[in-house]
């Protein structure tokens, strides 16, 4: 089924398992597809073309020495999902460095600009992907330029975001380019893990009961251009997809420290980008 625009970069499914979304990163639009009771897919339902001024390529809080730059030529949708409760669905643009919020329509599959429509991020640093506190209060943006997360309240009820923080993903010491790329909360929710794909590391945050974050290690991914990051269904182990180095690498977590310990376990996969896990009935 066609996704409706060009390069889509990201799949999520709603909470209720009826819809489909898909961000459209050149295409620039974000995508509702509905899914059939057998789980083929339908025709879209709706598609959102985001429009606004061109950004900077670089941005002010980047990393001392980052000569890497993000494509701000247009509008890139990096990411589309749902928050907790899927009354919203947002969306990372990483071209117009906006996080765009809509209401989601049940019935008929469609996305209405929610009363704050987009939240600005800091222009040039490119929003790429995101996740939620367990129980959705609190979400975590992940700036692919500035390698930088953004934490900030999140309103259930009206879909609106008040920011309280902002972090690094490297530490004080790093210099040079490092283009973060995903972002993951571990299940017991205390712990909050980065990749960044240049610098080749996994950065290790804590997190505390008001959601705020602190850096407390930044651990070699043992592999090129770590992008995609996943626990398996455990939660005791942390898989990375290296893209350039054609393998997935591991690392066992520890559940009360939050560190991570290599398993050295390569994997030889081709130019890997993402994975999901499957959890098998026994039956």
């Amino acid at each position: 089924m066609s996704s409706g625009g060009a390069d889509p970069a990201h799949l999520s499914v709603h909470p209720s398992g009826r819809y489909l979304f898909i961000a459209n990163y050149t295409g620039g639009s974000a995508a509702v597809m509905r899914i059939q009771p057998d789980g083929s897919l339908g025709l879209l339902t709706d598609l959102v073309h985001n429009t606004g001024p061109k950004m900077p390529e670089r941005a002010a809080d980047n990393p001392p020495g980052n000569y890497a730059v993000s494509d701000h030529s247009a509008s890139h949708v990096h990411m589309v999902q749902s928050d907790v409760s899927g009354k919203f669905v947002l969306a990372c643009d990483a071209g117009l460095d906006r996080v765009y919020v809509w209401s989601f329509d049940m019935q008929s599959g469609t996305l209405k600009p929610a009363a704050k429509p987009w939240l600005a991020m800091e222009p040039g640093s490119a929003p790429r992907h995101f996740c939620f506190s367990h129980d959705g209060k609190v979400i975590y943006i992940l700036g692919e330029q500035d390698s930088r997360v953004v934490v900030a309240d999140y309103d259930v009820q009206t879909g609106g975001m008040q920011v309280k923080q902002t972090a690094s993903t490297v530490t004080a010491q790093f210099r040079g380019s490092t283009l973060a790329a995903e972002i993951i909360l571990h299940p017991n929710g205390k712990f909050l893990y980065v990749t960044n794909r240049l610098g080749n590391a996994i950065a290790c945050f804590k997190v505390h009961e008001d959601g705020s974050i602190t850096l407390f290690d930044e651990v070699w991914a043992h592999a090129d251009y770590g992008r995609a990051l996943s626990f398996d269904p455990s939660g005791q182990f942390v898989f990375v997809a290296n893209q350039r180095s054609d393998c997935i690498t591991s690392f066992h977590v520890n559940a009360d420290t939050g560190s991570l310990e290599f398993t050295w376990h390569f994997v030889p996969i081709g130019t890997p980008t993402s994975f999901v896990f499957t959890v098998l009935d026994s039956e």
